[in-house]
């Protein structure tokens, strides 16, 4: 018998008390979880900071509005080559700007200030608005 007590007292040695208290690290989380419960929920009112910036058309930006008489402005739109207009794709105009602007430009041929055809050759060396050949958006079809 005094060989198992031997025994017992050496592995009891050897075995840490078992305690109720937690490891320091995990008190800390605890603390920290509680006092910073406010930083941690999600901000609801922010802006998505991965938006891109809305493009605004280069007439919309200007405050530019179409005339059938301002036939310089209206000839920027029109192709050298056929005379008829840039698709919006190529233009950047917005929606509501190049229905505007397809008024006008059949407003200035029927009171022919524009011609049919071609592009009037006192406008072909104005400066572009845009690249007709580096379209800004995809071409939709």
């Amino acid at each position: 018998m005094s060989l198992y007590r031997a025994v017992s007292r050496t592995a009891a040695s050897r075995i840490r008390p078992m305690s109720t208290r937690t490891a320091p690290a995990a008190e800390h989380e605890e603390k920290t979880a509680t006092s910073n419960n406010d930083d941690d929920q999600p901000i609801w009112n922010m802006s998505n900071p991965y938006s891109k910036e809305r493009r605004k058309c280069i007439i919309c930006a200007n405050g530019i509005v179409f005339d059938y008489k301002n036939v310089q402005l209206i000839s920027q739109f029109v192709s050298p080559h056929t005379g008829k207009l840039y698709d919006r794709h190529i233009t950047g105009l917005c929606l509501p700007q190049q229905i505007r602007l397809k008024k006008a430009y059949g407003t200035a041929q029927l009171s022919l200030r524009l011609p049919a055809y071609f592009k009037d050759l006192k406008f072909v060396k104005d400066p572009k608005l845009f690249d007709p050949f580096n379209p800004q958006r995809p071409h939709p079809h």
